[in-house]
């Protein structure tokens, strides 16, 4: 065992069988996790507040980010349409938002508010997001392996009593969504998107 009289005397640490772990990194993580849990509970309600206003003006939200970057707060908010997304439109949904927001004073700390789309790579997130994409190159991220595989490729083919089906080299492969940790649409810079 090593000697650690002289150092715990300057850093406190919790010590279990394997591991030493210092205090600080414990409280860190702590603070990660609650910082975590605030943004998501955050996101969730501002999705609820700004949802009319987003619909009213032609636009669904594909996601809503509430997270901390360094030393800032960020609100990212990613719209989308079938006719696509211009800066003007963000624009727009930004002010129609933000007086919302201000008026709500929901988020107590300053933040940054970003309006954008959500990308060629959109996440899919929803069961309209799957419903709607059916026919398209996908990329599913699962939290554990499945068949010792956590990513998958394919042609987007099925999605029904949240069930997700692939296309694979001409196989299916079903993953429920419980088992899923991301899901975007995929490009091939060859091809397109298929």
């Amino acid at each position: 065992m090593p000697n650690w009289s002289g150092f715990l005397t300057h850093s406190p640490f919790i010590y279990n069988r394997s591991m030493v772990y210092p205090i600080d990194n414990l409280v860190k993580i702590i603070e990660l996790g609650r910082e975590f849990l605030m943004s998501k509970s955050i996101a969730t309600k501002i999705e609820e507040l700004i949802q009319d206003t987003v619909l009213e003006k032609g636009f669904e939200i594909v996601d809503i980010e509430y997270i901390k970057e360094s030393k800032d707060w960020y609100l990212r908010i990613f719209i989308d349409t079938a006719g696509g997304v211009s800066i003007d439109d963000c624009e727009n949904i930004s002010k129609a938002i933000s007086q919302l927001l201000d008026e709500d004073n929901l988020i107590k700390n300053p933040y940054i508010l970003e309006v954008s789309s959500p990308g060629i790579e959109r996440p899919l997130k929803k069961q309209q997001d799957y419903e709607r994409f059916i026919g398209s190159k996908v990329t599913v991220k699962t939290f554990a392996p499945i068949n010792g595989k956590k990513v998958f490729t394919g042609l987007l083919v099925g999605y029904e009593d949240d069930i997700v089906t692939l296309s694979i080299d001409d196989k299916k492969q079903k993953l429920t969504l419980d088992k899923i940790a991301s899901a975007n649409l995929t490009v091939d810079f060859q091809g397109g998107e298929k």
